[in-house]
């Protein structure tokens, strides 16, 4: 049987987000949102992060939309399926 479910990548360089990308955008019906606690990225952007605790966390965070993806998702699934998650 075939999986028809979207792939989804979130792709990161350096350890910063660069993008979340699909094979099939048009079906993702999602809000996406990057939350960073690295404090050496602090920045006046910063909002506080409610924890589960009641506590506040400062984060920066910043709102993604789902792009096409221009890798092939499928194989590469495929490679971390093959490779043992």
């Amino acid at each position: 049987m075939t999986d028809s479910r979207p792939k989804i990548a979130v792709v990161l360089e350096g350890g910063l987000v660069q993008c979340i990308v699909s094979d099939a955008p048009e079906h993702i019906n999602a809000d996406f949102v990057v939350i960073d606690y690295d404090r050496e990225c602090a920045s006046e952007k910063q909002i506080a992060v409610p924890q589960s605790d009641g506590s506040l966390a400062d984060a920066v965070a910043y709102g993604e939309v789902v792009a096409p993806a221009e890798i092939d998702l499928k194989s590469v699934f495929q490679a971390v399926e093959e490779r043992g998650r």
